[in-house]
């Protein structure tokens, strides 16, 4: 996993997707961190994850999509933010930190 999350290959998304739904936090946390280095190649199986895994897998997807900063993750970054969360809040905010996108909360 370690070799995985220092030299992450794009035809190992799936498999690396797959393992943030571990049991094992550190391990879905490396994971996490290959798919970060992927960068933008990862993206698609990042917001899957976000739209449809287990809380804790879309913590990771989320921390994932935050350290890429990538745009095109916006969408599905402001709807996990609608989740009632602190974690998911704090990732969200940091990746739209990161790529300047700022955010404003009102009641409607």
């Amino acid at each position: 996993m370690l070799g995985l999350r220092l030299r992450p290959e794009a035809e190992s998304i799936p498999r690396l997707a797959a393992l943030l739904e571990d049991r094992d936090s550190l391990c879905a946390a490396m994971a996490a961190d290959a798919l970060a280095a992927l960068s933008g190649e990862a993206l698609p199986a990042l917001i899957e994850v976000l739209q449809s895994g287990s809380f804790p897998a879309q913590v990771e997807a989320a921390r994932a999509l935050a350290e890429i900063g990538d745009p095109r993750a916006i969408p599905a970054l402001f709807a996990a933010g609608e989740q009632d969360s602190s974690l998911l809040d704090y990732w969200v905010s940091i990746g739209f930190e990161k790529m300047g996108v700022g955010t404003m909360f009102f009641e409607p």
